[in-house]
């Protein structure tokens, strides 16, 4: 038989104050809020999740003007990805989810990007594409691939169309996921 704590329904362990107008992003152990999204002047701030509740473990200052499409409200899910386990991608900007540390991704900036498990697939318009690991900035294979760049375009659109009507893009699963978005 179930226990008299399951019986009785859920309990809150702890609670946390996030702004209520900010973009929140999840992994596996980490949230990450991103107040005055689609502005020049975004502060993205991750907090570590464990059991006792969240703890702030850094601040960055970042450029996300560029990240909606024309006309769209700031509902639009924020371009990031998240790359293996401690990843995050934002343009050709790498942060690292734990210490917030940053580096330079090996791909171009027009290049469209798509994140399979731990690897980045980039693409240019010529449909050359090459895909990295988080350890090296040498490609693991490189090919070209026809109309490369417009189906990683297509898939991502249509994922987040069937993902739309939330003001949270992401959310934990078994795997840690930030709605994947390709770079345009």
């Amino acid at each position: 038989s179930p226990s008299d704590a399951w019986s009785r329904g859920a309990a809150q362990q702890w609670a946390s104050t996030i702004a209520a107008d900010a973009q929140v992003l999840t992994t596996s152990d980490h949230v990450l809020s991103l107040e005055d999204y689609g502005t020049s002047d975004t502060t993205m701030t991750a907090y570590a999740a464990d059991d006792d509740g969240l703890t702030r473990a850094w601040t960055a200052s970042l450029d996300t003007s560029g990240d909606t499409d024309t006309g769209a409200s700031k509902e639009t899910p924020p371009t990031f990805l998240l790359w293996g386990e401690n990843t995050l991608i934002h343009g050709t900007t790498l942060y690292n989810i734990s210490t917030g540390a940053t580096g330079r991704a090996p791909w171009a900036e027009n290049e469209s990007v798509v994140v399979a498990g731990d690897t980045a697939i980039a693409c240019d318009t010529g449909d050359a594409c090459s895909a990295y690991s988080e350890e090296s900035a040498n490609p693991r294979w490189s090919t070209t691939l026809t109309d490369a760049s417009d189906g990683i375009s297509r898939a991502v659109s249509r994922q987040l169309t069937s993902a739309s009507g939330t003001n949270t893009p992401s959310s934990a699963s078994t795997r840690p996921s930030i709605s994947p978005r390709a770079r345009r």
